[in-house]
Parts: structure tokens; sequence; C-alpha cells
């Protein structure tokens, strides 16, 4: 969160450009929920060494999976093209009737819906979706500022 805190800090300067992992300049989404352990990092299998697994033996952590955070940042907002879509910043979860997943925006933390019933050809690639996969939505339902709906003429696209 400390990093996240810094990403806020650099990015109200005026000559600076957040470039990763944000697609935006505004404030953390994340850093929005207080009193919450949220933090902003990625995560990549990899096969630990053999030290490390003898470690973890009574500890059971989750150690299959790297976590880590990076900030890039650009001295000059010129040179940064209006980015496409939004960051998935969560994994997609997939409740009763409905799969859901939070999306970073320069307004804050998005709950991003689709209810199976609405599942079409245009949104299909929603099965998709991942952390940190970045999507672009048109024709979504704005219920909330902070909740969409995706509904079946919706069309949703990875862009990564």
């Amino acid at each position: 969160r400390r990093l996240m805190e810094l990403r806020d800090g650099l990015a109200a300067h005026r000559g600076l450009q957040v470039i990763l992992p944000c697609q935006h300049n505004g404030a953390c989404a994340l850093l929005q929920i207080k009193g919450k352990d949220e933090w902003c990092h990625e995560s990549i299998p990899w096969s630990p060494p053999a030290f490390l697994r003898i470690l973890n033996e009574g500890l059971n952590r989750e150690i299959s999976l790297l976590k880590f955070s990076y900030l890039v940042v650009a001295r000059t907002r010129a040179v940064q093209p209006e980015p496409a879509g939004y960051r998935v910043i969560s994994h997609l979860l997939k409740e009763k009737g409905r799969m859901r997943c939070f999306l970073c925006s320069p307004q804050g933390r998005i709950e991003l819906v689709r209810l199976n019933r609405a599942k079409s050809a245009d949104n299909a690639r929603f099965d998709r979706i991942a952390k940190g996969s970045i999507v672009e939505l048109k024709n979504v339902k704005m219920r909330r500022p902070d909740f969409w709906e995706v509904s079946s003429d919706t069309a949703v696209r990875l862009v990564l």
C-alpha cells in the first residue's frame, strides 16, 4: 500500500505520468478502500527452488505464485496516449447465476457484473477475464458510478 501511496503522490505531480500498471493518472482505486489489506499486485506462476519448498513445509503457504508490485513513471505527460480500456484488479469471481470482477478507473474501483442469462456472442470474452487483463467495454450499463452490468448487447474485448 505504501507503493500505491507513492504512486498517488507522483501522479499528483504536474510533470509526471504514471504509465504502468495503471491506465490513468487519477487516484488509486484500491487506496480508496479504507481499512482493507487490498494492494495492487501481479501474480505469476513459478517453480520455487527446493530450499523454499522445504521452508514452506508446515507453513502451507501458497508459494507456487510469485506476487509482486511495480510502478513505471515517465517525466512528461505528452508522450503517453490515452489508454484503451480498464485494468482488471481482481480475479473473475464465479457465483451462482453471475460472474463479476473489479476494474480500476480514474473514478475509482468499479464492480463489473454479468448475469449468466445475459451471456452472448458479443460478451463471451468476459469468461476469459483474468487479473491484470485490460478490457474494453461498449454498451455497458452503468447502474451506479461503481457498479456496471454487462448485458447481452455489451461488447467485451480483451486488449491484454
